[in-house]
């Protein structure tokens, strides 16, 4: 499950930590995946993404379009 927390840096800003499988699932729902190489995809590894403000929703939504849950950790 993809993981929404509040960042401390900048103050209250919103951010979703994917694990390595999550990350390769989103870079493959946006046509990223087939563009690299063997030893690219090989590189991956877990992400941490900022939402930009504003832009929390539209992030969510992708997110869940690639087939991942999302699961908040504040309230």
């Amino acid at each position: 499950m993809v993981e929404k927390y509040r960042g401390v840096v900048p103050p209250g800003s919103i951010w979703f930590r994917l694990n390595r499988d999550e990350s390769m699932a989103l870079m493959q729902h946006q046509g990223m995946l087939e563009k690299m190489t063997p030893e690219q995809i090989m590189a991956l590894d877990s992400a941490d993404i900022q939402a930009a403000k504003g832009k929390v929703a539209e992030l969510e939504q992708m997110l869940k379009d690639a087939g991942l849950k999302i699961v908040t950790l504040y309230d």
